[in-house]
């Protein structure tokens, strides 16, 4: 994301040792790190600037794996989005989980302010879980999980992944690359 009129960039990173998730600003010319925002002791993946001043950022809640390679186990903290204010440095909102067994990764929020987020299944627990789809209205704080038909979630594997919207903004498209699948969300009732 393009800061300062394009004179610093805003990427999420990790650092793997300390387990905690960072917003970091890059100057765009030297590519050093001129600012670094503490968002949540959890691996954290995706963000969007809202405004000048505040971005959403996708936390998976699970404990970043000591191998660089992702995250892994059963959430420490609640997964969802946090907005946190760049000026103030203070987290602004939050629109939490209600699925406990996965790791919200990437989001798109709609200009009317409602979000589509997904999913991976948290790595090294036993039970066997996929990734989801959520939605939350502008006004809701909660993400809650889409329910799809039986014969659907049957062929979701793995992450969900990759999320775009239609022209008007009434429906949004997901993939599920490992279940070689293509899923939508009726972007006013926030239903399959």
């Amino acid at each position: 994301k393009i800061l300062d009129q394009g004179k610093s960039v805003l990427f999420t990173r990790v650092n793997f040792t300390e387990g905690m998730g960072y917003l970091a600003a890059y100057d765009t010319q030297t590519l050093q790190c001129t600012k670094s925002y503490k968002i949540a002791p959890s691996s954290i993946h995706d963000c969007h600037m809202l405004d000048d001043r505040h971005v959403w950022v996708a936390r998976t809640g699970a404990r970043p794996a000591k191998n660089g390679k992702g995250s892994y186990g059963k959430p420490l903290i609640k997964t969802g989005l946090v907005c946190r204010d760049l000026q103030t440095g203070e987290i602004v909102a939050e629109k939490l989980s209600d699925n406990d067994h996965t790791l919200i990764s990437h989001f798109r929020m709609a200009q009317s302010g409602a979000v589509v987020a997904v999913s991976a299944p948290p790595g090294g627990i036993e039970e066997k879980f996929t990734g989801s789809m959520f939605f939350a209205a502008a006004n809701e704080t909660q993400l809650t999980e889409v329910i799809v038909p039986d014969d659907v979630r049957a062929q979701v594997k793995d992450e969900v992944l990759s999320i775009t919207f239609d022209t008007a903004e009434s429906m949004a498209v997901i993939t599920n690359p490992g279940g070689q699948i293509v899923q939508s969300i009726d972007m006013a009732t926030g239903t399959f």
